[in-house]
């Protein structure tokens, strides 16, 4: 959330000085680079170890969290889009990647974690010796373990390795004389030599729980990667997850928390159970999710979804009296102390992601009283962000979408219509827009489709409105036109 936070500062939607737009752009640079160098990303299957242990990102608690995986990838695919780095573009796509092969059900929902040990012994199934690389590559051996830093007396227990960048691919790229393109087409054929080996040791062990939360956050993940590349894979996954918590922890209007196998159960030969009442991070989360799905595809169901779930969420966690949102529902068990959602910590707060939904909310339906809340939530936390800034940084990130105003753009897709206006909409960085997509052969009267109303395809073509306020802008439906109405963001 601090690195979103720094990114809209090094963007032109906030009025920060050269300097410091520096700063937050160095900031953004080499935090992003030095954790993909290190040995807390994973060289060569993709995804990110929970934490490191040392202050170079070299050795990790080897356990991968779903919800650290969801975050990153989002992170490093705003941080393409913002610099055109390439590279953490290539990082992200090793998370969805890894997501996919790893922590993905039969249905399409995604499990919680990786754990770090294997055979009883942390990080084993993920380092190596130099013989054993030189074994599997032959010739390209010495120059692999070069490239990932594998040497004979190791980084880690037992004089293994644990594989990092030892410089940046650009340096290796002039080091070794290789083209960039030709040195990760090199790397990539290595990596799969070593995954095939890697992939006959024993396992970590699996956390096969499926949270709505944790999930929500990785189908947003999908839907960034969507955007990012245009892999129609990525945007199958978030639809798929999707519509499996729709189907198994939504009941009614109310969300559930987890969906387990019984105790006991033998592996695929049960449906899972839910259980727990969801609390208000899985509200929020999947509205978010939800309306970023909007964002990309015509299917009504999201949005109406996305509009029931926020009146179930102001419904049973509002704090009529202060303001704001509890954490558990009215109907939870009575606790000691009703418990809220402050801080945005290695997860954005309940309270932080809500806000920006509601805001979303008003600009896609016109109904007020999201932004009514949105401002009482303000008034409620604004002492505080001053004072503990680094606590509350995406309900900062929400509260710059609150003051510099973006617009709301609806496209509208004929059903022979393409893509290409849609992805250029997506192609920049610009955090505070919100993005609606409908078909221009329907009637969308919904009231969560209200941006959509009378929003047709001209001349059989993709159209994108550009509007404030749903005030618009003269339709375009040819990119040319669309790039000049984006140049001023």
């Amino acid at each position: 959330m601090s690195l979103e936070l720094a990114m809209r500062a090094c963007a032109n939607s906030s009025p920060v000085n050269a300097t410091r737009k520096e700063e937050c752009l160095e900031l953004v640079e080499t935090t992003l680079d030095k954790m993909a160098y290190g040995g807390i990303y994973d060289q060569i299957g993709g995804g990110f170890a929970r934490y490191s242990v040392d202050r170079q990102w070299l050795v990790p608690h080897f356990e991968k969290m779903l919800y650290d995986n969801a975050l990153l990838a989002k992170t490093y695919i705003d941080g393409y889009l913002l610099t055109g780095r390439a590279y953490w573009l290539r990082v992200a796509e090793g998370i969805l990647n890894f997501v996919s092969r790893e922590l993905t059900t039969k249905d399409g929902a995604f499990y919680s974690s990786l754990d770090a040990d294997s055979e009883g012994e942390e990080g084993k199934f993920y380092v190596w010796r130099p013989d054993e690389i030189n074994q599997i590559l032959g010739e390209d051996g010495d120059w692999f373990n070069e490239v990932f830093g594998v040497s004979q007396r190791g980084n880690f227990e037992h004089g293994t390795s644990i594989l990092h960048l030892s410089k940046s691919p650009e340096e290796l790229s002039r080091h070794l004389t290789t083209p960039l393109d030709e040195l990760w087409s090199k790397i990539d054929s290595c990596a799969a030599k070593l995954m095939a080996t890697r992939s006959k040791r024993i396992h970590p062990t699996r956390d096969e729980k499926v949270l709505t939360s944790w999930n929500s956050l990785m189908i947003t993940a999908y839907v960034e990667g969507y955007k990012a590349t245009g892999k129609q894979d990525y945007l199958d996954c978030a639809i798929k997850a999707a519509n499996f918590l729709l189907a198994k922890m939504k009941v009614g209007n109310r969300l559930m928390r987890v969906w387990g196998q019984p105790v006991g159960a033998a592996k695929d030969d049960h449906d899972g159970i839910v259980k727990l009442q969801g609390c208000l991070d899985d509200y929020a989360y999947f509205i978010e999710a939800l309306i970023n799905l909007a964002s990309v595809d015509d299917n009504a169901v999201w949005l109406l979804a996305a509009d029931e779930l926020s009146h179930s969420m102001i419904e049973n966690f509002q704090d009529k009296q202060e303001g704001g949102f509890f954490f558990t529902a009215g109907d939870h068990e009575e606790l000691v102390v009703k418990p809220r959602s402050h801080y945005d910590g290695s997860v954005p707060s309940g309270t932080s992601v809500a806000t920006n939904v509601l805001l979303k909310l008003n600009k896609l339906t016109g109904n007020k009283k999201y932004l009514d809340l949105v401002e009482e939530i303000f008034g409620l936390y604004g002492p505080h962000l001053s004072r503990m800034p680094d606590q509350f940084a995406n309900l900062l990130n929400a509260m710059d979408m609150y003051l510099f105003d973006g617009p709301e753009i609806a496209v509208s897709i004929p059903a022979a219509g393409d893509k290409e206006l849609l992805f250029a909409v997506h192609g920049k960085f610009f955090p505070n827009k919100v993005v609606a997509v409908g078909r221009s052969d329907e009637q969308n009267s919904a009231p969560a489709l209200a941006l959509l109303q009378d929003r047709p395809a001209v001349d059989e073509k993709t159209t994108v409105y550009i509007c404030q306020n749903f005030t618009c802008q003269k339709p375009v439906n040819h990119i040319d036109a669309l790039k000049e109405s984006m140049a001023g963001w």
